[in-house]
């Protein structure tokens, strides 16, 4: 199936964090910052940033150059399980960070079929693979090509803390830059692209409620001000006005809030999501909302609970019906904006049980009218969950 849009967002979407351990690069790489497993005590408290480089040579091994200290050889793997919750989409996370973690071996190999010689941009072609220092949860692109990626307080689990390991890679350069951040745990906190390039980042593990902010022309991170309320897995939205809408996430509570630059975090109390999202027993409704923009300027919510909803960010905020239900449970799914004000939904879960299979299902959701309006599409070849979406900059969704 093939879909169109006008713009390429710059933004690759939190990944799920069972996809990524079960592919994620091999957990014994030696990491670049080894003297500590708590990466506040690698960083420089001026900047927040290590300034590491590791071009690749080799057949893409990396060798190291550096600017400030001498690697060290790679970390052993924390004896100490990982405290894990004993229900939920927490627990299902913190149990496959700690299965990944006890393996501590390479990604399986498998014998592939070379595809004959040909132009590139017909045949394609694979790179070596980026020996990444750990495992991360979070990935944004640049405005300059550069693309950040972030995980939790340790190279191979995540468990809470104040601290995050990070990283920048330049794939024109081939070097990839540690860019540790010391005093906001980033694990599946939301990344959102203010206008001016910046990356904007809130919520997360262990520091719920901070918010930072990157600049890729100083590769520096900023801290900025506090939520109201900490949120794990949130949903946020980059609005035209320059603030930043977010809501839901755990705990998160009822109300959204709206950042404004030099003025902070905002609850709106007159757009409590309680009965239409928050009210939904048996569904993981305080977990990454499906949120949107719209042309219309409010935020359109897709799930992944039933109902649809429309949210205003202007004043106090209101919420209503949009009229729309799903029809499947798209949590673990994907929903992106491929053209203006309109969103293709794909995969995810039969139903909302915890042993549900993937669904091959799949729908147009057009925001351009005066009302939403929802088009069921013909099922994808496959069943997908934990599937991921990117608009190609032909318009055509992957």
């Amino acid at each position: 199936m093939t879909y169109h849009r006008t713009a390429l967002s710059r933004i690759i979407h939190c990944v799920f964090i069972a996809a990524l351990l079960l592919t994620s690069l091999p957990l014994s790489t030696p990491a670049l910052l080894a003297q500590s497993n708590n990466p506040s005590d690698n960083i420089n408290e001026d900047s927040a940033t290590t300034q590491l480089f590791l071009p690749l040579v080799n057949n893409g091994e990396p060798t190291a150059t550096q600017t400030d200290s001498a690697l060290t050889p790679e970390p052993q793997p924390d004896p100490t399980p990982v405290s894990a919750p004993s229900s939920g989409h927490e627990a299902g996370d913190y149990a496959l960070a700690e299965a990944a973690r006890q393996r501590n071996e390479p990604p399986f190999v498998a014998p592939v079929e070379v595809a004959a010689a040909g132009p590139l941009n017909v045949v394609g072609r694979w790179d070596p693979p980026v020996n990444w220092p750990f495992a991360f949860a979070s990935a944004a692109g640049l405005p300059d090509g550069r693309i950040i990626a972030w995980g939790g307080n340790n190279p191979t689990s995540f468990s809470g803390g104040t601290t995050t390991y990070g990283a920048i890679w330049d794939p024109a350069a081939e070097q990839l830059q540690s860019l540790n951040r010391s005093d906001h745990s980033m694990f599946c906190a939301i990344p959102t692209m203010l206008d001016d390039g910046r990356l904007f980042v809130n919520g997360g593990d262990g520091t719920r409620e901070r918010t930072s902010i990157f600049d890729y022309r100083t590769n520096q991170w900023s801290r900025a001000e506090d939520m109201n309320t900490g949120r794990w897995y949130p949903g946020s939205v980059a609005l035209p006005s320059g603030q930043v809408f977010t809501a839901i996430g755990e705990p998160g509570g009822p109300y959204p809030e709206i950042w404004t630059p030099n003025q902070g975090w905002t609850l709106l109390t007159g757009a409590s999501l309680q009965a239409p999202i928050l009210n939904y027993s048996g569904y993981q409704n305080n977990w990454l909302p499906y949120l949107h923009l719209a042309p219309n300027g409010r935020i359109f919510h897709s799930g992944p609970t039933p109902q649809m909803n429309w949210i205003d960010a202007d004043g106090n905020g209101a919420v209503s019906n949009a009229g729309l239900v799903n029809n499947w449970y798209p949590k673990y799914g994907t929903v992106v904006m491929y053209d203006e004000g309109k969103l293709l939904m794909a995969g995810g879960a039969a139903n909302n049980t915890s042993t549900a299979p993937g669904t091959n299902r799949a729908a147009l959701i057009d925001l351009t009218g005066p009302t939403a309006q929802k088009i069921d599409l013909p099922p994808m070849n496959y069943s997908r969950k934990f599937n991921n979406g990117v608009v190609l900059p032909n318009g055509e969704v992957m």
